[in-house]
């Protein structure tokens, strides 16, 4: 190997035209190579998945919902909350949003509960209960309905419930299930679904005490594409910061995991630029305490940056983008 490489140097000393213009020919298609990759800050790039796990995060990501952002609006008056300031806050946020989203960063966004949904699933469950009937089901029936009284009381509940201002969910679900007969059904599916709880105002989501509006927006960009997803959680920051200026009162906090996963990305690439400048310093004290001569120290440089443009630019005849993340990382590796 030795004899190899000795032989290649000889052959280029005696034509430096030659060796000159491959270098030059070689220099200018690994730029036009790196040009061609597309750059992305996807964190899980960061992780060693094969293509089976990178399916199954994929996957894991739509179902959990991890690409969902939720905007918590409160008041900082914690004591006397109005519902009505909060879904105010609510239209304000949701309104400064929708006008800067001009490039379509967010897929979706869920101010409102949608009663004419969750009434459709209402009616398609009770046009089929006695597919979801079981054994005990069958059993309450019958013990509730061999109570000579429980008819009576149950319809003076029903009245009773009516007298309060209730939703439209509850009524009719009293409406069709005047007897109460049904109610497991609904109960296992609740505990099937969302976890969440939750309460409304005019079908806007509150918290459970009612001191915190909900807006749930979905990223256009995953969970983890932290490039994109930056200028989405900018752009909220900016609804969020023009929201409060028109009500001093509100306090809005932005969270969920494309925004766990752009201050991770932006930390991450904080610690490689500074790990790169620190090494980078480091070795060049050694170098020119051990050479003390800045021709061989400008060789060594340049060797290792062409080093570095040569695994990039063969980098590029396979794939199609790279993240810049990992880039970064392995910079500090070299």
């Amino acid at each position: 190997m030795n004899r190899l490489i000795l032989h290649i140097y000889d052959f280029f000393k005696r034509s430096p035209l030659l060796a000159w213009g491959i270098f030059l020919i070689l220099t200018t298609v690994l730029i036009l190579s790196i040009l061609s990759l597309s750059y992305k800050e996807d964190i899980s790039d960061f992780l060693p998945l094969d293509e089976k796990n990178q399916t199954a995060l994929s996957v894991y990501q739509d179902v959990s919902g991890a690409n969902k952002i939720y905007a918590i609006i409160s008041t900082k008056d914690t004591v006397n909350v109005d519902p009505q300031e909060l879904a105010d806050g609510v239209e304000t946020f949701v309104e400064k949003v929708e006008a800067s989203d001009s490039l379509h960063y967010i897929k979706d966004i869920m101010k409102e509960i949608d009663m004419d949904k969750m009434l459709g699933i209402a009616d398609e469950v009770y046009a089929n209960v006695p597919y979801y009937l079981t054994d005990r089901d069958y059993e309450r029936i019958d013990s509730l309905l061999s109570d000579p009284n429980y008819v009576e009381s149950q319809i003076s509940e029903d009245k009773q419930s009516l007298l309060f201002p209730s939703s439209n969910v509850l009524v009719s679900n009293i409406s069709r299930d005047p007897l109460n007969l049904f109610n497991p059904i609904l109960e296992r599916l609740k505990q099937a679904g969302m976890s969440i709880e939750f309460e409304t105002y005019d079908g806007y989501i509150l918290s459970p005490d009612s001191k915190k509006a909900i807006v749930i927006l979905e990223s256009a960009f995953g969970a983890h594409e932290s490039e994109n997803n930056s200028f989405l959680v900018a752009m909220l920051g900016n609804a969020k910061a023009e929201t409060e200026a028109i009500n001093g009162n509100l306090d809005i906090h932005i969270i969920g995991g494309p925004v766990i996963a752009v201050a991770n990305a932006n930390q991450i690439k904080t610690d490689s630029i500074l790990a790169v400048c620190i090494a980078g310093f480091l070795i060049l004290a050694l170098l020119i305490y051990v050479f003390r001569n800045l021709r061989n120290i400008l060789l060594i440089v340049v060797s290792v940056g062409w080093g570095w443009l040569f695994a990039i630019g063969a980098i590029a005849l396979y794939y199609d983008s790279v993240s810049i993340i990992v880039i970064d990382t392995r910079r500090i590796d070299y």
